[in-house]
């Protein structure tokens, strides 16, 4: 049996994926269609003797995430290069498994289109939290709603043409362009353009998602049930030994640790950008940032005055747009960190983490990589959303400052010992391979399997 493995998002892929990848690797034949990933990474996929049966490498470079200042002819020109790769790659390989991350975006319906014609079994990964859709529809039509038109329209007119132009880029991107590549249409309940982006509706064979709870929300969500599987985070099993023996070096000692100061790493979002949770009114970008992000450096260091702090922008932040405030709060102690840098070296090194809202899932990974760490989600603007947090495992959720300063000053004196994870691999646990050799049999007797 022949496996045919798409890499996705590169942070998705290095905190997460690569996990799969390494189990599938040690069963099946398996073809990597990969992103444009980190040196270190590629070092890592190169090493034989932990992927044995990796047998070729096809680049691949989808943006899956989609320009959206593209011209239509920049659109055509991009899903006519898609549609033309999935199925150069289809026909070329004769995967028996295709695994993707999604089945929204336009490479992976392409790919996943073209894997059906070879009768191929199809499986997509969840790599990442899940705020439940409604939200992050809702989240996101009114930030654009803010940031996309002019504040002086009404907001319930602004809201009104952002769902109309999204309504009018989904039929353009799963019918139009399609069309036009000599390619049928995408019908389908759902669609990265207007949000509603749940995986498992599509053309995905199975959906193996990270727990009973998303399990439950897929549900909800509209996946039909007979899709859906739990498989824990690789970090949670045996591939754990992959990410410690191939990460293990980059792990560096950054400024701090050399004397054995203890780290608090800050995550920065990618956009500053948030709504009251009672009105939905927007937050004033100025204030947002002061309760985000200023308000919780005072009082970390504060209450931590001998510890490094470090404030992690997401990749895609702006750093131009950050408030010239944030000067005053820079010192020794208080470092902007390289928003480039790797999130898994910052989890590594760190005694905590700080999360303001929106859903991120750096909080996910970290609480997998180091069980023993300190996760803090932290909503002093009270932000729609961010209650989501409340149910997540591992994560203390903080919404006054009071509340933030007690549980600092409870960490000032931690020893922060090392916590063993619980391993899930025991004698009871499929390993993914085992999990589609199950499927896959259970799909040819007509017999759904759970």
């Amino acid at each position: 049996m022949k496996a045919m493995f798409h890499s996705s998002a590169p942070r998705l892929f290095r905190t997460t994926l690569i996990g799969h990848l390494y189990e599938v690797c040690q069963d099946y034949p398996t073809i990597l269609l990969s992103e444009k990933l980190d040196q270190e990474t590629n070092n890592v996929l190169s090493d034989k003797s932990l992927f044995p049966n990796l047998i070729a490498t096809e680049p691949v470079r989808t943006d899956y995430t989609g320009k959206f200042n593209q011209t239509l002819t920049e659109r055509f020109r991009h899903h006519s290069y898609l549609h033309g790769l999935a199925e150069r790659l289809i026909k070329q390989y004769k995967p028996d498994v295709v695994i993707v991350e999604n089945d929204v975006f336009p490479f992976e319906m392409y790919l996943l289109r073209a894997a059906k014609k070879q009768k191929a079994f199809t499986i997509a990964l969840q790599s990442s939290a899940k705020l439940p859709i409604a939200q992050s529809i809702i989240f996101l039509t009114r930030t654009w709603a803010t940031e996309k038109l002019p504040g002086f329209l009404p907001l319930s007119l602004r809201l009104m043409l952002i769902k109309i132009q999204r309504l009018l880029g989904h039929f353009l991107t799963y019918w139009i362009i399609p069309i036009l590549t000599f390619s049928k249409p995408f019908p389908g309940p759902t669609s990265y353009v207007t949000w509603n982006h749940v995986t498992g509706r599509r053309q995905a064979d199975r959906y193996v998602v990270l727990s009973k709870a998303y399990y439950d929300q897929f549900i909800k969500e509209g996946v039909d049930e007979s899709k859906l599987l739990i498989l824990d985070h690789p970090l949670t099993r045996k591939p754990r030994n992959l990410f410690k023996k191939a990460y293990n070096n980059t792990f560096i000692h950054k400024k701090g640790n050399s004397t054995h100061r203890k780290i608090l790493t800050i995550v920065l979002p990618s956009k500053n950008s948030g709504f009251d949770r009672q009105t939905l009114n927007s937050i004033e970008p100025t204030e947002l940032f002061k309760l985000r992000i200023s308000e919780v450096i005072c009082t970390v260091s504060q209450v931590l005055p001998s510890w490094i702090i470090y404030l992690k922008p997401h990749p895609n932040y702006d750093l131009s747009s950050m408030p010239s405030a944030i000067d005053a709060l820079i010192t020794d102690n208080v470092l902007v960190a390289n928003q480039y840098d790797p999130m898994d070296k910052y989890i590594e090194m760190s005694q905590v983490i700080i999360a303001p809202p929106p859903v991120t899932s750096v909080l996910l990974t970290a609480k997998y990589q180091r069980p023993e760490i300190v996760l803090l989600a932290v909503n002093l603007a009270k932000e729609f959303g961010a209650e989501f947090y409340g149910e997540f495992p591992g994560v203390q959720y903080i919404e006054d400052k009071e509340t933030l300063r007690n549980i600092l000053s409870s960490l000032k004196s931690s020893d922060f010992t090392e916590v063993r994870p619980q391993m899930s691999a025991d004698k009871a646990s499929l390993t993914l391979p085992q999990l589609i050799h199950r499927e896959i049999a259970a799909l040819a007797n007509g017999q759904p399997v759970k």
